[in-house]
């Protein structure tokens, strides 16, 4: 199983959007405006697709922290990979913050929820993009997202 903390979502060379550049443009502004999104969409209909494509477009100007969770297991922590996130980016560029795009989100625990809106409510997490086919149960990340 691939490492969900280390993907490479820009692996594959990106195709051109055709009929999309709504959607991506939508993406685009919430990603890039401190708040929490939902991409909702079935399985196979072009979600990570998108996601790639907001990557290329941002990653220039936005610290991107891009996380897998298809096949996170239950007791792994995004603890982890946030505050090391954190500590570089402030290290090394003197910032805070970066959008966290966190792809086929259906596994997060509530705690794994609860930490990502923790670290987003302190500002270290800007913008956070959920992807899935179902909004996660949380009822506080439920709030958030607009």
């Amino acid at each position: 199983m691939a490492d969900p903390f280390n993907p490479d979502p820009l692996k594959d060379k990106i195709r051109e959007m055709i009929g999309r550049a709504k959607e991506f443009e939508d993406l685009n502004y919430f990603a890039t405006s401190n708040s929490m999104c939902f991409l909702k969409g079935e399985k196979g209909v072009g979600k990570t697709f998108l996601i790639r494509k907001l990557i290329e477009n941002l990653k220039k100007d936005y610290r991107i922290l891009y996380i897998d969770a298809n096949g996170f297991s239950k007791n792994k922590d995004i603890e982890k990979p946030i505050v090391t996130s954190k500590k570089i980016y402030e290290k090394i560029i003197r910032k805070k913050g970066f959008i966290l795009i966190m792809d086929n989100c259906n596994t997060l625990t509530d705690r794994n929820l609860e930490r990502i809106k923790y670290h987003y409510d302190k500002d270290f997490i800007t913008s956070v993009v959920f992807s899935n086919s179902e909004l996660p149960e949380n009822e506080s990340i439920q709030s958030r997202i607009g």
